[in-house]
């Protein structure tokens, strides 16, 4: 799995995360063990590969930094370009945590995102120094990483609309208010969640796969990471052709509707949701004989 399919994942995340914390919503605690074991695990061997290079660079050997560099670029690039769903992940926890006053999900996510730092810090470390890189591929590395930040501010910008704390985790905060209220953007935020602009591919693959040059450093951790991302999204969330449902729609499946008072279900009382008794007389059939 690609890290380009990471950052759609995390468009996909923004795009459901308000529905996520619906009460009723709960996601599977399997599914986040599994996110946290399978970054844990991914960070290791992130650490392996920085611990090679650190000793490379003891020793001075400056011809096998540069191999280094060629046969690490697809690991710096994961980096740079997952970060997104890591972040978006921890704005989601917190989230989550903060409206249904539990604490289930933001110590997991949030451990995930201060290792992602760790690395992150590593690579602009190596990005400012450039020893064993080419003054070419420091650039590009440079314009990807800019470009998976922006998209970071992207993503969270309409959830810091009715979840400022969610900024925390934005990469420049300002930018990510004003385009939450920036209509050309793509994102619309009237109560009923983001519009379906968001989550689609297209536009994250035209930014940051052209900048991707190499293969996949990590292809199974990245899988177990999307897999557990996508344990942690619910049926109900999406329609029969696999577009995310409105707020509204979901708060009526989870019976959560903004009408109905709290601890009772949305179509007890409703006007446009009538009560029908569970077993209905059968109709008497009328013979008509001449």
């Amino acid at each position: 799995m690609q890290a380009v399919e990471l950052a759609r994942l995390a468009a996909l995340v923004a795009a459901t995360g308000d529905a996520l914390a619906l009460p009723g919503a709960a996601i599977p605690e399997s599914a986040l063990t599994e996110y946290w074991v399978a970054n844990r695990q991914r960070f290791e061997m992130w650490d392996r590969g920085f611990a090679r290079f650190a000793e490379l660079e003891e020793l001075g050997r400056v011809l096998a930094m540069r191999e280094w560099w060629s046969s690490h670029l697809a690991m710096i690039e994961e980096i740079l370009v997952s970060e997104i769903l890591t972040r978006v992940m921890a704005a989601v926890g917190m989230m989550i945590d903060r409206r249904l006053e539990t604490q289930g999900m933001e110590p997991l996510t949030h451990s995930v995102y201060l290792w992602h730092m760790e690395a992150r810090n590593r690579v602009l470390k190596l990005l400012l120094f450039g020893r064993g890189s080419s003054v070419d591929e420091t650039l590009r590395l440079n314009r990807l990483r800019r470009a998976a930040e922006r998209w970071v501010d992207l993503l969270l910008a309409p959830l810091s609309m009715p979840h400022p704390d969610v900024l925390r985790y934005a990469i420049d905060a300002p930018r990510a208010t004003s385009l939450g209220a920036d209509p050309r953007s793509g994102f619309f935020y009237a109560g009923g969640g983001m519009s379906l602009a968001s989550w689609q591919s297209p536009l994250i693959d035209a930014s940051l796969a052209g900048l991707c040059r190499t293969g996949v450093a990590l292809p199974q951790a990245n899988r177990q990471i999307g897999r557990a991302v996508l344990a942690c999204l619910l049926p109900s969330q999406f329609d029969d052709w696999g577009r995310p449902r409105s707020l509204l729609s979901q708060r009526l499946l989870l019976a959560n509707s903004p009408e109905s008072p709290p601890g009772v279900s949305a179509a007890a009382g409703h006007p446009l949701l009538p009560v029908y008794p569970s077993s209905i007389s059968r109709p008497g059939i009328i013979r008509w004989t001449s």
